[in-house]
């Protein structure tokens, strides 16, 4: 599960060195990535990562988070 943190100036869910480098080619993790609830709502709306949400989904699809917990706020 990728958290609501960031490292090195990338949140957790679109983090290519935690994803891509340690997890999936150092760990050869086979499994996988599930978002905290909210965390891809996060690369965007509190991390200002990206300007979309839909950036948001693309980044961290494609640096290795297979699965949103999507969570909407009431």
């Amino acid at each position: 599960m990728c958290a609501y943190n960031s490292l090195n100036g990338e949140p957790d869910c679109a983090n290519s060195f935690l994803l891509e480098e340690t997890l999936r080619k150092d760990w050869q993790f086979k499994g996988y990535v599930v978002s905290d609830c909210a965390a891809i709502t996060d690369i965007y709306g509190q991390h200002k990562y990206v300007k979309t949400m839909e950036e948001a989904a693309a980044v961290s699809m494609k640096r290795g988070t297979d699965l949103d917990c999507d969570f909407t706020p009431d």
